[in-house]
């Protein structure tokens, strides 16, 4: 990689350009041209994501965290990818710059989407570089599945079980510190920062699960678990029964905060990122054992498909209630 700071912007292009230096067969023309040429491979199908993350919205201006937010940007595009059970395999990357930011940010910005890059075998096809008000990622990430074999999510039945990888929460718990006096964080306020900074990737999650169970709905959770609810339902026309008793509560938030500040994490703190999907219910033990056998992946059996007009309903403290509310909004008209 070259360390000399770029002067303008073909220079900085250029310094992009070198950090990402993998390659692929089917990528003819990339870097360099006007346009990138991309063959499609032989019996798959592609995937196309674009995500886009606002300096002030969708993360904050901190220098020592440049490296994350360049990881987080690319891991939640691989994220939408994983929920469609599929394999990442190029992006496209545009930048909006603020002539003050600092090259020293944006080499660590770079730096943590090349490793992301790395780490995935991901191959930079082209972008865009401009000045503007605001630091702003966009990325564009395609992928790949078998041809015709993508997970979508209206394919639910009534009876199917309800189910989620790891917990929820913790980065929206995290996000909570990352905006107050960050002089004296304890070990655990720490590390749910380090939560809310680095989402998890749920590729080979995804690929184990379509390949050995069938699967009704998959989805990433991206503005919380009562979003993520509300969108099967909305996708299926029918209700869900979850069961509090059921959803995996992590020892950091049982430790720091109360049953009613967790409740609102869980289900509307958002950017957690894990998989929520629908199977079977006879295949639940085999879903929870077979994925923490084979991939070291908790799976929790959180709730059941209902017929249409129940709604989403609670089971709490021997109570059943309504569950309503909304999670992270991007907009409000």
């Amino acid at each position: 990689m070259n360390s000399q700071h770029p002067r303008n912007e073909r220079e900085l292009i250029r310094y992009i350009s070198s950090s990402f230096s993998l390659k692929d067969d089917n990528v003819p023309l990339s870097l360099g041209d006007d346009a990138a040429a991309l063959k499609c491979s032989a019996g798959k199908s592609q995937l196309l994501t674009v995500d886009t993350l606002v300096s002030g919205t969708h993360f904050l201006d901190i220098a020592e965290d440049y490296f994350n937010i360049g990881r987080k940007a690319l891991l939640v595009n691989i994220s939408d990818i994983a929920a469609m059970a599929g394999i990442p395999r190029y992006f496209l990357l545009s930048l909006v710059i603020p002539e003050n930011l600092g090259f020293d940010k944006i080499m660590n910005l770079i730096e943590g989407m090349a490793r992301v890059s790395r780490e995935n075998r991901l191959v930079l096809l082209g972008g865009d570089c401009v000045s503007g008000p605001a630091l702003t990622i966009s990325i564009t990430l395609i992928g790949e599945t078998e041809s015709g074999q993508g997970i979508a999510r209206n394919n639910i039945q009534a009876g199917d079980g309800l189910f989620l990888t790891g917990t929820t929460g913790e980065a929206a718990a995290g996000l909570k510190y990352l905006t107050e006096d960050r002089t004296r964080l304890s070990n655990a306020q720490s590390e749910l920062i380090r939560r809310h900074l680095t989402p998890p990737n749920h590729v080979k999650t995804a690929r184990f699960l379509k390949n050995n169970f069938s699967l009704g709905g998959l989805l990433d959770l991206s503005d919380g678990l009562y979003e993520g609810i509300k969108e099967l339902v909305l996708a299926n026309d029918l209700g869900f029964l979850i069961n509090w008793d059921k959803i995996p509560v992590s020892e950091l938030l049982k430790d720091n905060f109360t049953e009613k500040q967790i409740e609102e994490f869980l289900f509307y703190g958002g950017e957690d990122y894990e998989l929520l999907f629908t199977a079977p219910l006879k295949d639940s033990t085999d879903i929870i054992s077979q994925s923490f056998e084979e991939l070291g992946i908790k799976i929790s059996l959180i709730g059941e498909a209902k017929p249409p007009n129940f709604g989403i309903k609670l089971v709490q403290n021997g109570k059943t209630r309504e569950l309503s509310g909304a999670g992270f909004k991007h907009f409000n008209f």
